[in-house]
């Protein structure tokens, strides 16, 4: 699956159990990073959250205040 930051951040609270209300807590991925969860059994669990290393020097980062 291919998306955009935010669904991945709201991705990343789901899987975890945690409120959308702290989104705002779960940093941004990078662009192009990859995300891995794996689905067993009934459940859902987050494997890797932006994996950025296949980028090397093209990874971006987004200011702090973001």
């Amino acid at each position: 699956m291919v998306t955009h930051a935010t669904p991945i951040r709201s991705a990343v609270c789901a899987f975890s159990g945690r409120p959308v209300s702290e989104m705002k807590d779960i940093p941004w991925v990078s662009n192009a990073s990859l995300t891995t969860v794996e689905y067993d059994r009934g459940s859902w669990r987050l494997i890797k959250v932006d994996e950025n290393e296949h980028l090397a020097e093209l990874c971006t980062a987004l200011p702090d205040n973001v």
